[in-house]
């Protein structure tokens, strides 16, 4: 008799257990969302003014700060995709509200700004062709077919080197 009130309590204990660390697992999860929401909430308050007086300025008449701005946009769009690939995001979070569009009307956070702010997707696209962006693995096929399926159109020509960029 004492074996198997033994091992119901072992049953009940392991179950308790299992149930306490995926509640954990689902709390960091939605902890590493909010911390990606202050990162962001920086990154946008933080905008060079060039982009605040006029949304369609080009990658290529930013300077430092403005192109480092750029810059730190797609570090987090990168850090965003790695922790949801490895589980560790909140999966309604980057489907609804962060990655890609319900269709080309309805983009998510990260496509509106793409969209909004070409100069985010120039800078991309040069810093890309320099061989940046190959971490996480996967990334830059990801973001290329999101692109084309949320019809999110880009100009690649328009890069650091202000190859047919006019001057604001």
């Amino acid at each position: 008799m004492p074996t198997k009130l033994g091992l119901i309590l072992s049953i009940v204990s392991v179950s308790i257990l299992w149930y306490q660390i995926s509640q954990t697992n689902e709390f960091k999860k939605f902890d590493n969302f909010k911390y990606f929401n202050k990162v962001y909430d920086d990154w946008y308050n933080d905008m060079p003014e060039k982009i605040s007086n006029n949304e369609k300025t080009h990658f290529c008449n930013l300077t430092g700060d403005g192109k480092a701005w750029v810059r730190r946009y797609f570090n987090l769009y990168a850090h965003e995709y790695y922790f949801s690939e490895k589980g560790m995001l909140p999966k309604e979070m980057w489907q609804n509200l962060i990655h890609g569009c319900d269709d080309e009307k309805n983009l998510n956070a990260a496509f509106r700004n793409m969209k909004k702010y070409p100069a985010l997707l120039e800078g991309y696209f040069s810093w890309r062709e320099e061989g940046s962006f190959s971490f996480p693995h996967g990334f830059a096929d990801m973001l290329k077919s999101e692109l084309q399926r949320c019809k999110v159109r880009y100009n690649t020509s328009q890069t650091n080197k202000c190859r047919g960029c006019e001057r604001d």
